[in-house]
């Protein structure tokens, strides 16, 4: 495979400049060795497996015995769809969660307030936007009551799950020796 730069000459006509191996440019060496990097480090896995272990057991209950009520084949591809999904979100959640902690100097000894927010900030945003892609894959569409109604019950429940889920990001980073968000 080749990638083709083109350019425009003078009278607006596509001109060829070069033509280089896919694989020797570096714009696509750079993003193949970023990826690289972050799924082959510990914390990448560990942040992963921490939205795995939380994540879908809860949520399949939410999403048969839930107001949605969707039918198990349904709730296990949105599950397996999520398991993807936590492969793009998780780490980037756990960055937010560290900074957020920082930046807003939360500890273990600070109020549940200041847990919950530095959590719900860092999760709510991007589990709504990936579940929104998870239940349209699943076969849920937007249009439908199934998708409301999941959305209805999910959302909130991913704000009220947010504490939790940070608790358990922490103990988890613990179990496997990486550094908590909150200290």
């Amino acid at each position: 495979m080749y990638w083709l730069e083109v350019d425009m000459d003078n009278e607006g006509k596509l001109e060829q400049i070069a033509e280089t191996s896919v694989e020797k440019h570096p714009l696509v060496r750079r993003a193949y060795n970023n990826v690289y990097k972050t799924i082959t480090s510990p914390i990448y896995w560990t942040d992963v497996s921490s939205g795995w272990t939380f994540f879908t057991p809860i949520c399949a209950a939410i999403e048969h015995y839930g107001r949605a009520h969707m039918e198990w084949s349904k709730v296990g591809i949105s599950r397996s769809l999520a398991m993807a999904a936590h492969m793009i979100a998780m780490r980037p959640t756990g960055k937010i969660r560290n900074a957020l902690a920082a930046k807003w100097g939360v500890t273990k000894e600070s109020p549940i307030y200041k847990k919950l927010a530095v959590n719900a900030c860092a999760l709510t945003p991007i589990q709504a936007a990936l579940y929104t892609g998870m239940l349209a894959c699943a076969g849920v569409y937007p249009d439908s009551e199934t998708y409301r109604d999941a959305m209805l019950t999910v959302i909130p429940t991913t704000l009220v799950l947010s504490e939790p889920f940070g608790r358990w990001q922490d103990f988890w980073r613990g179990l496997w020796g990486r550094e908590r968000a909150i200290k």
